[in-house]
């Protein structure tokens, strides 16, 4: 049993992993919150430059621009991942499951919001952490058999990487969460919640604290008093804890490859994107403005000794921008500002894009001006490998959540036999290329029949996009009953064009040779055609 108090600073011990990644990890986060953080951070994206006043880099400052290119790269990743469908088989209580999906985490968040959430988290941060509770906010359980018994059910929590400090392998996780309390007229205040889980328990510890602008706890109040978080008398209290039963520690990570962490690769290229774009910006703002030049007439060298002559001014002297001053020049004059910076910043900012998009591996047919002049081959190619890229991606977070799954069962006293399908098909074609495609389909009448529940399949798909398990089942069925009358209505059509003398009896033989098909499905067309069998018949004689 973990203790009832611990110190701060053990709770605030970091993972190695941790201190290494956090400045990307924060980096990351504030480009993905967009132009609210960055503006919060205007000092980190856009430095002071040597020598300049104040005055001059505050208004740079306020010139601060930013696009989301990473955000709407990872956005369209995370889009075409949910448009593949996605099944559970293997269910034993459908009536659960169904409530279960439709708010995944108690809050009202549905399977297709939790599993994009997971993705945009994989592609941002390169892991996601999938924690496992049960309400317990007013009493302690004992076991999940209780809590199974007070009718409660489990709900996941998802962290993100700068939430989970410690860990050691599966056997246990330290993570933390700030928020805002209190009543509607009360004076808010930060609470800090930490949670250990272990392999037998998971133990929450609560304290007020005061954070920094990063919105990370550097003060707490322990006994009253407020001391440094890493104060080695600042204590936090156990304010809850209960015993899971699932032999295992009830939190999850999935964790990309490197060179599929997209986030890490394009983050660096968004931070030049926004540093060149606010420089872009601050000289568009300059151009057309009149500056003024002025350099007086040069003293003569005087040997009289009873005047008093004032020093000749510096003319090596630093110049301040902006036109906040009169430029020391040869002569009075005005000077309009050049315009082929704005053109060498633009160049710039189109070459910055262009390398990012393809880091991103958004669209590998579009990332240069030259993709407009591919062959339909080439771009085909291209679409063929984001495809890959998708099958990839969907079967790592395919398996995950069904690690998941099988955990919610296991603390529901469920069977654990339930399995995920689907996010597995991602069409390169759209419709109009595909229904183009069916016509031609018709004078194929020998196309192996697989092959045609395949193409068939990848047509409905772009049809009706994303549907329910029960109604996806009941499309394949009826696909395959189709089919199966089309090679019989296809067979009849051959012999129907033939001499008597040269129509060859209906057999296994003949379909095998004509059709591609295998022995057993001969065979079944064989029985429905003769003894006019359904397919599921037919099926089941044979087994």
């Amino acid at each position: 049993m973990l203790p009832e108090k611990v110190l701060a600073k053990r709770l605030e011990q970091k993972h190695t992993d941790y201190d290494y990644y956090k400045e990307a990890w924060e980096t990351i986060a504030q480009l993905r919150e967009g132009s609210p953080a960055i503006l919060k951070n205007a000092t980190k994206y856009c430095p002071r430059r040597p020598g300049e006043a104040e005055d001059i880099y505050q208004i740079r400052l306020s010139k601060l621009s930013y696009t989301p290119l990473m955000s709407y790269h990872i956005f369209q990743y995370v889009s075409k991942l949910i448009s593949a469908p996605v099944y559970l088989s293997g269910v034993e209580n459908e009536s659960y499951w169904a409530k279960w999906r439709s708010s995944v985490d108690a809050k009202g968040l549905d399977e297709l919001g939790f599993l994009s959430n997971i993705f945009s988290c994989l592609l941002y941060f390169g892991r996601c952490y999938i924690a496992l509770d049960l309400p317990s906010e007013v009493k302690k359980y004992r076991s999940h058999w209780e809590a199974q018994d007070d009718q409660t059910m489990p709900y996941v929590l998802l962290y993100e990487p700068l939430d989970v400090l410690n860990w050691f392998d599966d056997s246990w996780y330290i993570t933390r969460q700030v928020e805002t309390t209190g009543d509607a007229l009360d004076e808010p205040k930060m609470l800090c919640r930490w949670l250990v889980r272990t392999k037998e328990e998971v133990s929450r510890y609560s304290a007020e604290v005061k954070v920094n602008s990063a919105g990370r706890p550097v003060e707490i109040l322990s006994d009253t008093k407020w001391l440094p978080i890493d104060h080695p008398n600042a204590v936090v209290y156990q304010d809850s804890q209960w015993l899971h039963g699932l032999g295992r520690c009830p939190i999850l990570c999935l964790e990309l490859p490197s060179e599929a962490w997209i986030g890490k690769a394009v983050y660096r290229k968004q931070v030049q994107h926004l540093q060149i774009e606010s420089a872009w910006t601050d000289t568009g703002t300059m151009a057309g403005i009149i500056q003024r030049l002025y350099t007086p007439t040069p003293p003569v060298a005087q040997t009289d000794p009873r005047v008093v002559y004032q020093p000749q001014p510096d003319y090596n002297q630093l110049s301040k921008a902006d036109n906040a001053h009169i430029l020391i020049g040869s002569n009075f004059e005005f000077k309009e500002s050049s315009g082929s910076a704005i053109g060498n910043l633009s160049s710039q900012l189109e070459i910055i894009e262009g390398q990012l998009k393809y880091l991103a591996s958004m669209s590998f047919a579009s990332v240069t001006k030259g993709a407009v002049m591919q062959s339909g081959t080439s771009k085909g190619f291209d679409m063929a490998m984001m495809a890959d890229a998708m099958k990839a991606y969907g079967a790592k977070v395919r398996q995950f959540y069904e690690d998941i799954l099988q955990l919610v069962a296991k603390l529901s006293n469920s069977s654990e036999d339930i399995r995920v399908h689907g996010l597995s098909t991602y069409s390169v074609d759209n419709l109009e290329t595909m229904l183009t495609q069916a016509e031609k389909l018709e004078s194929l009448p020998l196309l192996p029949p697989t092959v045609k529940r395949i193409w068939y399949g990848k047509l409905v798909n772009l049809l009706v996009g994303t549907v329910s398990p029960d109604v996806s089942v009941k499309i394949e069925e009826e696909l395959d009953s189709l089919l199966t009358q089309d090679l019989l209505d296809t067979q009849e059509e051959i012999n129907d064009d033939r001499s008597v003398d040269e129509k060859p009896t209906l057999t296994k033989e003949y379909l095998m040779e004509t059709q591609g098909i295998s022995e057993k499905e001969a065979q079944i067309i064989m029985m429905m055609a003769y003894y006019d069998l359904t397919e599921d018949e037919a099926q089941e004689v044979l087994s």
